[in-house]
C-alpha cells in the first residue's frame, strides 16, 4: 500500500478521556452544592475489520508515599498496518489509510452499572497520522470524580479510514480495553512530616548520530565520550532504540507530573523529582522529547531527548540529547 507523505507539525490535539475523580470519599459529588450525577457508559463498538494495530499497550500507576495512585502514564505505539485489506472492497496497492481522531474513554462499574466521565488528554499530534506513541501521555488521577475499591476500564477509541480514488472511501472504529487500574481513595499526607531533599544536577547537550559510519552513536554519561560506553543507539526495522551496554546498565522511562508533558530540564532541576515508571530495561524506544533514566555503576543520569533529524527513509537519525549528574 502507498502510504501518502504528511507533515507532521507540533499542534496540539487535545482527545476526550472519560474519566472519573476522585474526592474526599468514594460518593459523587458537584460544585455549587449540587449532587453529580454520573453518566451511564455504553462501550463503543468496533468495526468487523480494522487497519489498526496496537502494539505493546500499557498503563502504569505511578504511586504517591501513602501508596495510592497519583498518575497513570501510558505506553505503547498505535499505527496502521501496512499489510492491511479489507475483503469488502478491492483497494489496490494505492489505497491511502490513515488515523483520524482517538478518543480516551474511562469507565467503572459501580451499584451493577457502568459509568463514564470525561477529562481532556493532550496527545501533542497532528491528525491524520500513521502511527502516534502513547509513552509520556497520561492522567493525573485527582482529576477523577470517584474513588474506591473497583477497578477502571480504559477504552482507546481508533477512528480512521481508507480512501482510493475511483474506488471507494471506509471509515473503521477500532478498539482497545486491554489497560484497567485502580484507584484507591488518598489519604493526605502532611508535607510538613516529609524532609525535602534536592540534590543538584549539572546538565550536559550530547549529539548522538547513526546517520553516518563513525559517527558518535554511544554514550558514556560520566565522561561525555564513546568511549567505555554505558549506551548506544540502534536501529531495528526503521523505529531507533536507546540500548544499555554497560555493566549493570538499566534504562527506565520517566513520570512525574512536571516533566509529564516533555518538558526539558532547567538549572533548577533536583535529582529527586526524577522518578522511574515501571522496570528497568536494556533497550527503549526514543520519543521525542522523552525523560528516561538511566542507572549505571556510576550513579543515576536523567535523560531528555530533544530535536531529532532522521534520514530520508527514517532508517537513521542524529538526535539531540540532554542528559543531568551531579557536578
Amino acid at each position: 500500500m502507498n502510504f501518502k507523505s504528511l507533515i507532521l507539525g507540533s499542534a496540539f490535539v487535545l482527545s476526550l478521556f472519560g474519566l472519573t475523580a476522585c474526592g474526599d470519599d468514594s460518593s459523587n459529588s458537584g460544585g455549587d452544592g449540587d449532587e453529580f450525577v454520573p453518566e451511564e457508559y455504553e462501550p463503543p463498538v468496533a468495526s468487523d475489520v480494522s487497519p489498526v494495530v496496537f502494539n505493546g499497550l500499557a498503563g502504569n500507576l505511578v504511586g504517591s508515599a501513602d501508596g495510592a495512585g497519583q498518575s497513570l502514564s501510558f505506553s505503547g505505539m498505535i499505527q496502521i498496518d501496512p499489510d492491511f485489506e479489507d475483503p469488502n472492497v478491492k483497494f489496490t496497492a494505492d489505497v491511502n489509510i490513515t488515523i483520524d481522531s482517538i478518543d480516551f474513554q474511562v469507565a467503572y462499574a459501580k451499584d451493577g452499572k457502568t459509568y463514564k466521565d470525561t477529562v481532556l488528554v493532550d496527545l501533542d499530534t497532528e491528525f491524520p497520522a500513521y502511527k502516534i506513541l502513547l509513552t509520556k501521555k497520561g492522567f493525573d488521577l485527582s482529576k477523577l470524580s470517584t474513588c474506591g475499591d473497583f477497578d477502571f476500564n480504559v477504552y482507546i477509541v481508533v477512528y480512521s479510514h481508507a480512501e482510493e480514488e475511483g474506488i471507494d472511501t471506509v471509515t473503521y472504529t477500532s478498539v482497545n480495553n486491554s489497560i484497567v487500574f485502580g484507584n484507591t481513595c488518598k489519604v493526605e499526607v502532611s508535607s510538613s512530616s516529609v524532609a525535602e531533599v534536592c540534590t543538584s544536577v549539572a546538565s550536559t547537550e550530547v549529539s548522538l548520530s547513526n546517520l553516518v559510519a563513525g559517527n558518535m552513536d554511544e554514550l558514556n554519561f560520566a565522561t561525555g565520550t564513546k568511549d567505555n560506553p554505558h549506551i548506544k543507539l540502534v536501529t531495528e526495522d526503521k523505529v531507533t532504540y536507546l540500548e544499555a551496554v554497560g555493566t549493570g546498565v538499566q534504562i527506565f522511562e520517566e513520570f512525574d507530573e512536571k516533566h509529564s508533558g516533555g518538558i526539558p530540564p532547567d538549572a533548577s532541576e533536583c535529582l529527586e523529582t526524577f522518578k522511574k515508571l515501571g522496570a528497568g530495561k536494556t533497550k527503549v524506544e526514543i520519543a521525542m522529547m522523552g525523560w528516561y533514566i538511566v542507572e549505571t555503576p556510576e550513579g543515576s543520569f536523567p535523560l531528555y531527548a530533544g530535536s531529532t533529524v532522521y534520514s530520508d527513509d527514517g532508517s537513521r537519525g542524529t538526535f539531540e540529547l540532554t542528559y543531568l549528574k551531579k557536578p
